[in-house]
């Protein structure tokens, strides 16, 4: 006899990974009766292309001063992009593999994995459950705290930047148009765990501090669907933090609540 279809959770890689890296969390969850595919982003592992390490160059469409990293950042959300796309497309092609129940499915991955997990969430209505690790849902407000940073700190930057003022109000709309911060709200009631770092530089707690009290008004129905844990840990991701997940995609994908 076939066994029943398994829930399926798709892991997205941080930047400059590969699907490979998913493989201790795939096997936490398959011990659980859970299936997991990971993929190479763009740009990554079997996608790879030099313009992930060259973004600030000229001849990849570079603008920003090259120590600012800004280039590189909006590379980054170009990827995040394209990976929320990609979650969709998998979740498509998975629909006719009858080992699998993308009826109950789950997205999770840290840092850049994280913003894809949280966009991915928000669009994807068949996404029942996240598990976003070290990452924030504020996209638009990222960006432009990252452009008050350069301008601030470093007035070579604040020139350039003031010269740049027209392409770079045009990012910025670019990237507010997929920013997933207001939409998660309408993804209530499904299940979102939201994992941050308290000594976290890369991707401050606070921006899901100051997001989550219209998101906690959106799950007032059902609050244990809603949670934000702060781990004692810097931009990493820990074992405890994966076997806590795969108790998440458990609980709100597998056995029930």
């Amino acid at each position: 006899m076939q066994p029943a279809p398994a829930p399926l959770v798709v892991a997205v890689p941080g930047f400059g990974g590969n699907k490979e890296q998913s493989l201790p969390l795939a096997y936490r969850l398959a011990r659980r009766g859970l299936a997991c595919i990971s993929f190479d982003p763009l740009y990554h592992g079997a996608r790879y292309d030099t313009r992930l390490d060259h973004a600030m160059d000229a001849a990849y469409g570079g603008v920003y001063p090259p120590d600012s990293g800004l280039d590189t950042f909006l590379l980054f959300y170009q990827v995040i992009r394209q990976s929320a796309l990609d979650v969709a497309a998998l979740l498509a092609h998975s629909a006719g593999d009858p080992r699998l129940d993308v009826q109950r499915a789950g997205i999770t991955g840290m840092s850049m994995g994280a913003y894809a997990s949280f966009l991915a969430f928000a669009e994807i209505p068949a996404l029942c459950a996240a598990v976003p690790m070290m990452g924030v849902p504020t996209f638009a407000r990222r960006w432009r705290d990252l452009l008050h940073e350069c301008a601030w700190s470093n007035p070579a930057w604040a020139a350039a930047l003031e010269d740049l003022a027209p392409i770079t109000a045009g990012q910025t709309a670019w990237v507010a148009s997929f920013d997933p911060a207001e939409r998660i709200a309408a993804a209530a009631p499904r299940a979102l765990l939201i994992m941050s770092g308290d000594f976290d530089s890369d991707q401050p707690k606070y921006y899901v501090l100051d997001w989550l009290e219209p998101i906690r008004t959106a799950y007032q129905a059902a609050p244990a669907r809603l949670r934000w844990t702060v781990y004692s840990v810097g931009h990493t991701v820990t074992p405890q933090m994966e076997a806590d997940a795969v108790d998440w995609f458990s609980t709100h994908l597998g056995h029930g609540e």
